[in-house]
């Protein structure tokens, strides 16, 4: 799901080879019924123009909690590259005040080129947890001009490992994370 093309974001989770099965059952039915005229084959291709639109529509109506995930850590790193810690904030749990004051302080700190996600490791949950937890591991390319205090100008891939808690009525919001470099791991 990293660097979602529209079809992508379009189908969501749902598998590309059930679209591609459903989209080929329905081409040949389609075909044949245009060849042969008889009604069944036209009833089959659109039984299963119905099928791929109910599994789209369930798809996009039913959002597990890797796609929240997900599509959060896309936001937010969104954010990050407009360098908008408002934007970033709701991300962030209420009860973790200092988490939202050094995302603040790292953003005003560092100017934000480019920011975006280019490998996932692993989302790990942990629903024995009170609250449910769940840390994802991804790397982040990013273009970024940091202060004199960090001295740093230039572009490279970067690891975080993100630490969401699932919070009553708001969702997963991140309670921790940690930047270390890739190549030392």
């Amino acid at each position: 799901m990293i660097g979602q093309s529209p079809v992508g974001e379009m189908f969501g989770e749902l598998s590309i080879r059930i679209v591609l099965w459903i989209v080929l059952a329905t081409f040949l039915c389609g075909a044949l019924w245009y060849m042969t005229a008889q009604r069944w084959l036209l009833y089959c291709a659109l039984g299963w123009v119905a099928v791929l639109v109910g599994l789209v529509s369930i798809d996009r109506v039913v959002v597990t909690d890797r796609e929240q995930l997900r599509r959060d850590v896309r936001r937010m790193a969104a954010a990050v590259q407009a360098n908008d810690a408002a934007a970033l904030i709701p991300f962030v749990s209420d009860r973790r005040a200092d988490i939202q004051h050094r995302v603040v302080r790292e953003l005003q700190r560092s100017t934000f080129r480019t920011c975006r996600l280019v490998a996932e490791h692993a989302i790990v949950f942990d629903y024995q947890m009170d609250p449910p937890r769940a840390q994802m591991d991804i790397n982040v390319y990013a273009d970024v001009q940091a202060t004199a205090s960090y001295g740093y100008d230039g572009s490279g891939t970067g690891g975080v490992v993100l630490t969401f808690e699932k919070e009553p009525k708001v969702g997963w919001r991140l309670v921790d994370y940690e930047v270390y470099n890739p190549r030392q791991r």
